[in-house]
């Protein structure tokens, strides 16, 4: 009799060969709280997303796999994954594009990040008219009030548009290491746009005044209320969520900044590290980048002094300790 396709035949005889798996399992998803089916074929589309490694695994008890993120923008996820980009339709809102880029970096999709950024490229491109700022549409911070003496006493400092400084560097450098930020800018806030007097991880030089998120600390104008600007998610911050930093390059989504508090109560500007995923901010964080604020600040008056000296004015001799550059030394583990 011919032997039965179904069957194998073994040490112990002729039995039924077990079933083979369906080659598209069918796969579900929790995503934030939304369940979400597709198939196991969809999900490994890209090997090495965080979702081809996460089926790869055993799911859940009830037999699902969780994943923590935004259900909202996740159906757009799927339908990259199962349509391919020839014939994804991204969203038509600029906001829900970034929103999108976002989980798709978390999600580690960099096919879909990149359609993504050339998708908003082209959004901006086509809503911006020739000779229109960059900025168009968006009011940014409020101007403070004090504003005319804070820009004079800038000035008068003599620091903006000079060359590159090794300890303004190495303050931003070892802030984005401690910090674990992929950028930390010294920023100075000029009448019209922001300049960067030390940067790490951004390729930028200037910014727009209207784009500057460290021009929010300027208010209120109080030195006794000067305080720290934190803003954990920017695209849920009505303040922020239209800055054109935030929908665009370098696609800020953390921020946090302390303002340069000068010994006579003006702002210049802030230290400030920059996030392009949402994240927390601990209290020791904080404490550390008031800290480094601080030390910032002192360079940027001693550089005053030093240039009064140079040029035959009366300090009462030589530099106050707290203001002296070689005080600390950044290369030599000081810290």
């Amino acid at each position: 009799m011919a032997a039965c396709l179904d069957c194998v035949t073994g040490s112990c005889g002729t039995r039924r060969a077990p079933p083979t798996a369906p080659k598209q399992q069918r796969v579900e998803l929790n995503v934030g709280g939304k369940r979400f089916t597709s198939s196991r074929r969809t999900l490994s589309q890209c090997p090495s997303s965080v979702l081809a490694t996460l089926i790869s695994g055993q799911p859940e008890a009830d037999g699902s796999y969780f994943i923590d993120r935004d259900p909202n923008f996740f159906g757009f996820v799927l339908s990259f994954l199962r349509d391919g980009a020839e014939h994804f339709v991204a969203p038509d809102d600029v906001r829900e594009c970034a929103s999108l880029l976002r989980e798709a970096t978390q999600l580690g999709i960099m096919e879909l990040v990149v359609l993504l950024g050339r998708e908003m490229a082209e959004q901006a491109e086509g809503t911006q008219q020739p000779g229109a700022p960059e900025t168009r549409g968006y009011v940014g911070a409020p101007i403070p009030g004090n504003e005319t003496e804070r820009i004079a006493l800038l000035n008068s400092l003599d620091v903006l548009y000079t060359r590159r400084e090794h300890h303004y560097d190495c303050i931003a450098d070892v802030v984005a290491a401690l910090l674990v930020m992929p950028i930390v800018l010294v920023s100075l806030v000029s009448t019209s746009e922001q300049w960067f007097k030390a940067k790490c991880g951004l390729a930028a030089d200037t910014t727009s005044r209207n784009s500057s998120f460290c021009a929010f600390t300027f208010k209120p104008e109080d030195p006794k209320m000067a305080s720290m600007l934190v803003i954990e998610d920017a695209l849920r911050d009505p303040r922020v969520a239209d800055n054109p930093l935030v929908i665009g390059e370098p696609y800020i989504q953390f921020y946090a900044g302390c303002p340069l508090v000068t010994s006579c109560g003006m702002r210049l500007g802030a230290l400030c590290c920059i996030d392009r995923v949402p994240r927390s901010f601990t209290f020791a964080q904080a404490q550390l980048l008031v800290n480094f604020s601080h030390l910032t600040t002192q360079y940027l008056e001693a550089s005053q002094l030093e240039g009064e000296i140079d040029n035959g004015g009366s300090s009462g001799g030589a530099l106050p300790q707290e203001l002296n550059r070689g005080s600390l030394d950044f290369t030599a583990g000081a810290l």
